[in-house]
């Protein structure tokens, strides 16, 4: 792993904790202790909106052949 890449890890990271610290009114220690399950809930989300984006796109392309 590059340094470059382990830095915008922990950067995406951060945020994510910060945000999730805000949204739930969380202690700090709290939040980062919850850090792993605020990554794979981010993963998921982010995956899912590839993978509706993806779909929506080929179905507008195939619309847009007719």
């Amino acid at each position: 792993m590059t340094v470059r890449a382990l830095a915008v890890s922990a950067a995406v990271t951060l945020v994510l904790v910060l945000v999730m610290r805000w949204i739930y009114g969380l202690s700090l220690e709290n939040a980062l202790v919850l850090a792993p399950v605020a990554v794979i809930g981010g993963g998921a989300l982010v995956a899912l909106l590839v993978l509706w984006t993806r779909i929506a796109l080929g179905s507008l392309d195939r619309y847009r052949r007719r």
